[in-house]
């Protein structure tokens, strides 16, 4: 609303109770002394200056809100976003959080013959791939060693060895591991599940970590995942790390 058209309106609202009243005072001047008012007319007078009292506020909020309404409107979108914002991170979280407990695929493969298995490790892409005749059969996610502190997973061709087991402890982090493999140093460096508290609690920030450079070396895997290549895996299967 322009502010000439504004005071006009205040202009005219204003002189609704005076013309009401000399109209009042007009009609009864036959009976009134012009002078004074009788009850009836006090009445009027009042109702129709809160009436106009009323209507001048309601133009004045009107008048004063208006420019108010896009800002109130983005500054509302913005603080609900913020929480939104929360939301999607909290539910990428649960997804992360999820994938050390389940298979990294919908299926396992059924391998007649072990002994014709290779298995393939991308540090770039943090990925276990089981090869069946050069075929990749199944990929796993994983955790290599986190090399931007100093501990990297040595790369080359390996073999599995003969140590192996259900359950260890790290010394250094006290961090526990189930179904442990030795591909190197016989005992050092292992596939093994993600790393555990009190040997059932998984360890939340690790566990966040999976598909990325994350341990002290070793392969962690997903537990359903360790536990499958713990039981079918053979000493002496070939173990390329790149």
């Amino acid at each position: 609303m322009h502010k000439k058209h504004f005071f006009c309106i205040i202009n005219k609202v204003l002189l609704i109770p005076f013309s009401y009243t000399h109209r009042k005072e007009d009609s009864h001047m036959a009976y009134v002394n012009k002078n004074h008012f009788n009850n009836k007319s006090y009445i009027s007078f009042a109702l129709v200056t809160l009436f106009s009292c009323a209507m001048l506020l309601a133009i004045y909020f009107l008048f004063h809100s208006s420019g108010q309404v896009d800002s109130l409107v983005k500054h509302s979108s913005s603080t609900i976003a913020q929480p939104l914002s929360r939301l999607d991170n909290i539910h990428h979280n649960r997804q992360a959080v999820q994938l050390w407990n389940r298979p990294s695929e919908t299926s396992y493969p059924d391998i007649p013959d072990w002994s014709k298995v290779k298995i393939d490790v991308s540090i770039k892409d943090q990925r276990v791939y089981i090869k069946e005749n050069n075929k990749t059969v199944y990929s796993i996610i994983c955790s290599s060693g986190d090399s931007a502190n100093g501990y990297k997973t040595p790369t080359g061709q390996f073999k599995i060895e003969d140590e192996h087991g259900d359950f260890f402890v790290e010394p250094d982090t006290r961090y526990s591991a189930y179904h442990w493999v030795s591909f190197k140093d016989h005992g050092v460096f292992l596939f093994h599940s993600m790393v555990m508290w009190n040997k059932h609690q998984v360890v939340l920030k690790e566990a966040l970590r999976l598909g990325q450079e994350a341990s002290h070396g070793c392969i962690r895997l997903p537990e359903p995942d360790a536990k499958w290549l713990f039981d079918h895996i053979k000493p002496g299967t070939s173990v390329t790390v790149k």
